[in-house]
């Protein structure tokens, strides 16, 4: 893969990005959630991954993830290579 590619697959990542560190933050902070939600379109239920943000009176759930079944894992390839980490 030439350079080009990789910073062409990096900026595929970069509107992700956000939300990923948030949810790494929550998870040190125990302040993620895995629940029950359904999808708007379809009615499905699906396992989402939030963020949960503590205001004064109530307790707000973003949603920054899905999580796959065991069926749905076999429709991605991963990468053959790691990306390695800037520095």
């Amino acid at each position: 893969m030439s350079d080009i590619e990789k910073i062409e697959r990096s900026d595929f990542l970069d509107p992700y990005k956000e939300a990923f560190e948030s949810m790494a933050v929550s998870y040190q902070h125990g302040t993620v959630a895995l629940v029950e939600c359904t999808d708007k379109k379809t009615g499905e239920r699906a396992a989402i991954v939030c963020v949960v943000i503590h205001g004064e009176a109530d307790h707000f759930l973003v949603p920054v993830a899905r999580m796959l079944s065991d069926d749905e894992t076999d429709q991605y390839e991963p990468p053959t290579e790691i990306p390695r980490k800037h520095e």
